[in-house]
């Protein structure tokens, strides 16, 4: 009698560990389509969507209390990354419209979103120098003049396009690049300085001549100190052998440079 109890319970717990698991990659997937999400497009449906698939898992009886707290941080960090890509997006359409006097309804119309869209970041815990970066930003477009003839029109330019803001329409590049702070790059074993990075690339130069092709993946480690490194695979997109520079690209959303960007808003760091 005890050996057929046994048995069943252990049966039961597997079947149980089983349905767990289905959850578990049915959580994945839904991620990795939140991951994907286009950075010029609103982002409130897939936030909408995910907060249901957060609901309904929070009262299932096969999640454990601990994948229902990785499952709320989890979701938390991709819809607050959304939002701070998709402000990223409309601060440089914004900067665009600002340029144009043509465009100035659309600019009042986009001022407006971006103060909604960081709100909601805001709300969902976004970091704290998010609201500080974005004012400054905002700053600089509303000191720039529509002609773009002055010089503080210029001036303004400038700074802002040493941000390498690049979520224009049909550009195919949708993350600001920065070039400071400078990252610490491990790949093949050694270290690299990146040349600029962004939440979705990074690129680093004088890199030896190897089979390197469009399309790897490679395994690197990337972080502000030799102290703070992140491990992660990510896939190249170009290399010049003329000049050694390597281009890569994130493959996942919440990677490896989401983290390193943490490290910054953690450090104070604002990336430029």
């Amino acid at each position: 009698m005890l050996a057929a109890q046994t048995q069943s319970r252990i049966a039961t717990d597997d079947a149980r560990e089983r349905r767990r698991q289905e959850w578990l990659r049915r959580v994945d997937a839904e991620l990795e389509k939140a991951e994907a999400w286009d950075p010029q497009q609103a982002p409130d449906p897939a936030i909408k969507h995910l907060d249901k698939m957060f609901e309904t898992a929070s009262e299932s009886d096969v999640l454990t209390s601990t994948d229902k707290h990785a499952l709320r941080n989890r979701v938390k960090l991709s819809e607050v990354k959304m939002l701070e890509l998709h402000i990223d997006f409309l601060l440089a359409c914004t900067m665009s419209a600002t340029r144009d006097r043509t465009r100035q309804d659309e600019r009042q119309e986009l001022l407006t979103r971006v103060n909604q869209t960081l709100s909601s970041a805001l709300r969902l815990g976004g970091p704290p120098t998010l609201k500080d970066s974005v004012k400054e930003r905002l700053g600089i477009i509303r000191e720039t003049s529509a002609t773009g003839d002055s010089s503080k029109a210029k001036e303004n330019a400038e700074r802002e396009a040493a941000r390498k803001e690049a979520a224009y329409p049909n550009d195919r590049r949708t993350f600001v690049r920065w070039t400071d702070p400078p990252l610490i790059v491990v790949l093949a074993g050694k270290s690299y300085e990146s040349l600029d990075w962004s939440l979705g690339g990074i690129a680093i130069g004088e890199v030896p001549e190897a089979d390197w092709h469009r399309g790897q993946l490679v395994d690197v480690k990337i972080g502000l100190a030799r102290d703070t490194l992140h491990g992660d695979r990510m896939e190249i997109v170009r290399y010049d052998p003329d000049t050694g520079c390597l281009g890569m690209r994130s493959r996942r959303f919440a990677s490896v440079l989401m983290l390193v960007k943490h490290d910054c808003d953690v450090a104070g760091l604002d990336p430029m």
